[in-house]
Formats: structure tokens, C-alpha cells, sequence
């Protein structure tokens, strides 16, 4: 339920992001739906995301994430996933609700740090429509290629290492600076753009 997860992510140019994808084979593709929760703001402004995550043919997903530290383009986040279908413990399941009571209705473990930042309750904030590409880079690794629609109608692109290898995080990361001359580190979540998207502060 529970892990760390160490990223490094870098903002894309539409060039930069075609020449990325033709490097590889495309292992897998999805189409997501992010949903949004926030009290006043307070997880985006801690760098925080609650969400429920939509993904044509799978179980909904919802994820609780936190920030353990940032060292230059790496990143260190906690993560909570719960597959909401799997788990009737969630009373509202496969649908996303307007409002979730923090104690209520969801796990101690989940909702612990939730509390810890005095938030009892959440409210949908909104959702963001996410195309994800996930390449196969051959003797290297898998990177993850974003295409983000946010609400104002700008796109953005991003390219996501994920890797428990540290030579093959070092690797990728040095094929993307290569093939995509203008990426530039991606400190902000999709969470945050979306923030910033709505003019909501």
C-alpha cells in the first residue's frame, strides 16, 4: 500500500517530446483521468496530491502523495496507491465524490498525515485529461512520457524517470539531456499545475 518512490522529471518542448518517443518501443499507453481533492489549498501548498485516478480498463486508483526530499532533479516521495474496487473498506468506491471525510472514509495509515496537516475533510477540486506513453529504452530502462491538458487549455509535456537502479536512472537521464536538448527539471507536480492552471490561490 505504501513505498517510496524516487523520480526525475523534466518539462518537454513538443519537438524535444517527438524525439524522445522515437527512441524507443512503446511498452504501454494510457488514457487518465486525474481527480483532484484539497482543503483550501492546503496539500498543494505543502507539495502534497490526493487523487483519484481513472484509466480505461482498470480499477480506479487512489493516491496519496508526499514529499520526502529534492536533491537538484531527483525526488523522494512517499506514496499511499488504494485500488478503490479491491478494497471494501472505501464506502465510496469507483465513483469520485464531491467530498471525502478524512476519518471516516479512508484508511488510518492514509489518513494519518492527512490529520498530522489538520485537514478532516476534502472537496473535488477539479480533474486534469493526462496521455501517458511508457517507453522502452533497450539494455537501459523505461521512461514515462506525459502529455497534460490542464484546465486553461495550455498542454504540457513532460518525460518521468522512475527506476530503483541507480545506474540505469543515471543512464536515462543522460539519453533525455541528449535527444532533448531544451528539457529543463520539472520541480512542480501535475497537482500544482493544475493550482496554478485555475488562478486559485
Amino acid at each position: 500500500m505504501s513505498h517510496l518512490e524516487v523520480e526525475t522529471k523534466f518539462e518537454l518542448s513538443v519537438d524535444d517530446f517527438e524525439c524522445l518517443k522515437a527512441l524507443g518501443r512503446v511498452a504501454h499507453y494510457e488514457e487518465q483521468l486525474n481527480v483532484y481533492y484539497d482543503a483550501h489549498w492546503k496539500l498543494a501548498d505543502n507539495a502534497v496530491t490526493l487523487r483519484i485516478r481513472f484509466n480505461d480498463g482498470s480499477d480506479p486508483v487512489l493516491t496519496l502523495k508526499m514529499p520526502i526530499s529534492q536533491t537538484g532533479t531527483r525526488r523522494v516521495m512517499r506514496e499511499f496507491e488504494i485500488v478503490l474496487s479491491r478494497n471494501e473498506a472505501i464506502p465510496f468506491r469507483s465513483h469520485h465524490p464531491m467530498r471525502i471525510d478524512i476519518e471516516r472514509e479512508l484508511p488510518d495509515q492514509l489518513g494519518e498525515y492527512l490529520l498530522h496537516l489538520g485537514i478532516r475533510h476534502v472537496h473535488r477540486v477539479g480533474w486534469v485529461r493526462n496521455t501517458r506513453l511508457v517507453l522502452e529504452i533497450e539494455n537501459v530502462g523505461h521512461i514515462e512520457l506525459d502529455r497534460l491538458e490542464l484546465p486553461d487549455g495550455s498542454v504540457v509535456h513532460e518525460v518521468e524517470i522512475e527506476s530503483d537502479s541507480e545506474s540505469a536512472h543515471r543512464r536515462l537521464e543522460q539519453i533525455i539531456c541528449l535527444h532533448a536538448p531544451h528539457a529543463r527539471p520539472s520541480s512542480i507536480s501535475k497537482f500544482q499545475r493544475f493550482r496554478h492552471a485555475t488562478n486559485v490561490f
